[in-house]
């Protein structure tokens, strides 16, 4: 059973990481055309021109962070539970 609660150690560092990096490179764009009666998304222009939504960039990062930090603590609790039995 150690074995294979290393390799699932493995399995969901490895996810984590991948999630991580994602989450650093996440952006939404701001459609180009919006209704009149939605509320303005708070805009950064990048120096290329492209226009990123803030919030909603910001609200995806913090997603996909919570789902690397679940997918680290299984890992580091598959590592726990190898070493007790």
């Amino acid at each position: 059973m150690g074995k294979y609660m290393e390799w699932a150690s493995m399995l969901f560092a490895a996810v984590s990481a991948l999630l991580w990096l994602r989450a650093s490179l996440v952006e939404i764009k701001v459609p180009k055309v919006s209704l009149p009666f939605q509320n303005p998304p708070l805009v950064m222009v990048k120096p290329n021109g492209t226009a990123v939504d803030i919030l909603a960039t910001a609200h995806r990062q913090t997603r996909l962070n919570a789902y690397a930090a679940g997918c680290a603590s299984v890992a580091a609790a598959c590592i726990a539970l190898k070493g007790l039995f």
